[in-house]
């Protein structure tokens, strides 16, 4: 399993630092063992922008409505969703988007991008993924920028 840590990708207790910064980071990195990770000496790490700010309402009640059967839990999550906030003494409604910083929006994030990891699945990568943060384990720099595209293009 793999860990954002500051700007390096932490794997098996070992820090990777950055091999070129941008949008998305890329890192190489060898376990220096017996095993290398079936080769896939490159990570591409991605952040999906702006996600828990863009999240639409009814997409995600509708992911949420094929996993969880219980209409109250449902009720409340939609509560949650448009619940708006306090921006000085002024109430904004909420239309998209998750509050961020409880337990709820990663939970939410991981939920709705539930088919993202079947398609990565699918394509036989190998990845860790959490909330709206990936890193994918591809074989050198060429193949992590057509993963990088393909992905872009699939969201």
């Amino acid at each position: 399993m793999s860990h954002l840590v500051g700007d390096g990708l932490l794997l098996d207790n070992s820090f990777y630092p950055p091999v070129f910064t941008g949008p998305t980071r890329f890192f190489i990195f060898f376990d220096g063992g017996s095993r290398n990770i079936e080769r896939r000496l490159i990570a591409v790490d991605a952040d999906l922008s702006k996600f828990f700010d863009r999240v639409n309402h009814d997409l995600l009640m509708t992911c949420l409505g094929y996993k969880v059967k219980d209409k109250r839990l449902l009720r409340l999550i939609k509560l949650y969703l448009r619940a708006g906030v306090m921006d000085g003494r002024v109430f904004v409604e909420s239309r998209e988007g998750v509050p961020q910083g409880g337990p709820l929006s990663p939970l939410l994030a991981n939920i709705m991008l539930d088919p993202l990891d079947k398609e990565l699945e699918k394509r036989g990568h190998k990845f860790a993924r959490y909330a709206d943060d990936f890193t994918i384990l591809v074989k050198s720099k060429r193949a992590g920028n057509r993963v990088l595209r393909s992905i872009s293009n699939y969201l």
